[in-house]
């Protein structure tokens, strides 16, 4: 029983941490269509590598998380943007 009321309170967390990743992308997405057809100042280089460093770290712990592999957690660390 206990077990099961931590999964529960783990899935909530999960749930928000995830909604929040979505209103992060949607508010970029929003920033993009105002900027609009304007000329970058300078080349797209960052945001796409956060981007890719968010989804390498996020689908591991996903699915460390549904596998409950507790080796696989243990092995995901923060990554640095350089």
């Amino acid at each position: 029983m206990a077990g099961d009321l931590r999964t529960l309170a783990a899935i909530l967390e999960i749930t928000t941490e995830l909604e929040r990743i979505g209103d992060y992308a949607k508010g970029i997405a929003n920033i993009n269509l105002m900027i609009g057809p304007d000329p970058l100042i300078k080349p797209m280089i960052d945001i796409p590598h956060m981007a890719e460093l968010a989804r390498d770290m996020l689908r591991p712990c996903l699915d460390a998380f549904v596998r409950r592999d507790v080796e696989l957690a243990r092995f995901i660390r923060p990554r640095t943007l350089r």
